[in-house]
């Protein structure tokens, strides 16, 4: 199954890896966002 899925997939290499950096990048910046409340809470907003 594995190897179906990689021959099928292999002209899109470039594009999945990028989906999956921008999937990576997305779960980040949306843990990030909690932070960046709390600190706009913590310090005001000056």
């Amino acid at each position: 199954m594995i190897k179906k899925l990689a021959a099928s997939i292999r002209q899109y290499k470039k594009v999945s890896a990028l989906a999956m950096l921008f999937t990576v990048l997305e779960v980040g910046l949306d843990i990030l966002i909690p932070r960046v409340m709390a600190d706009l809470i913590d310090k005001g907003i000056d």
